[in-house]
C-alpha cells in the first residue's frame, strides 16, 4: 500500500520490491545482494503486431547504468528463457522516477503466442541499497482495434481544430 493514495496510478495497492514502506512510500531495498520478481500466468496474446503492455511505476534506485536493475521480461517457452523488453540499465527504457509515471512497450515480437510476463528487480550488489525501490501498478495488455465510425469536417486556413477520439468498445 506504499504510495497507495498518490495520483498517477489506481489506488490503493501495487507490486513493490523493498521493505518498510509506509503510506507515502519511504521504504528501501537494503536487503543485501538479492533479486525478486513477479511472473504472470500464461497469457495468449492476440495475433496483432500492435499488441503491447503498459503500466505505471515509481523507480527510485542507486542510479541508472550498472547498478540496481529493474526489468520487464517476456517468455514464449513456458519460462525456460526470458527476453528483456524494458530495463533501467543501458539504455534506460525505464528511467528513474520519484513520482508515478506511465510506460508502454511493444509485444509485437510475441504476437499470436502464449507468453509469461515477468517484472524483475535485482540489487546486483549489497552496496548503497538504501533507496526506495520499484513500485508497479495498473498493468494492461493493449491491442489496437479497427474503428468503424468515420467523421469528416471542413476547415479553412488559419482555423484551429481540436479533436478528441475515444474508442469505447
Amino acid at each position: 500500500t506504499g504510495r497507495g493514495a498518490q495520483t498517477g496510478h489506481s489506488p490503493v495497492t501495487s507490486f513493490y520490491f523493498g521493505q518498510g514502506e509506509g503510506p507515502g512510500g519511504g521504504g528501501n531495498y537494503n536487503v543485501g545482494n538479492t533479486a525478486g520478481s513477479i511472473t504472470s500466468g500464461p497469457i495468449a496474446l492476440p495475433n496483432n503486431p500492435g499488441v503491447g503492455i503498459s503500466f505505471n511505476y515509481v523507480l527510485v534506485t542507486e542510479g541508472n547504468g550498472t547498478f540496481d536493475l529493474a526489468s520487464v521480461q517476456v517468455s514464449n517457452n513456458g519460462g525456460a528463457t526470458f527476453t528483456t523488453i524494458a530495463s533501467s540499465n543501458n539504455p534506460a527504457s525505464l528511467p528513474l522516477s520519484g513520482v508515478w509515471r506511465n510506460a508502454s512497450f511493444s509485444l509485437g515480437a510475441f504476437a499470436g503466442q502464449t507468453v509469461l510476463i515477468r517484472f524483475s528487480f535485482d540489487t546486483l550488489d549489497s552496496i548503497l541499497n538504501n533507496f526506495e525501490g520499484w513500485y508497479v501498478d495498473d498493468v494492461q495488455l493493449t491491442s489496437p482495434t479497427s474503428w468503424t465510425d468515420y467523421y469528416a469536417f471542413s476547415a479553412s486556413d488559419n482555423d484551429v481544430v481540436t479533436a478528441a477520439l475515444e474508442n469505447l468498445s
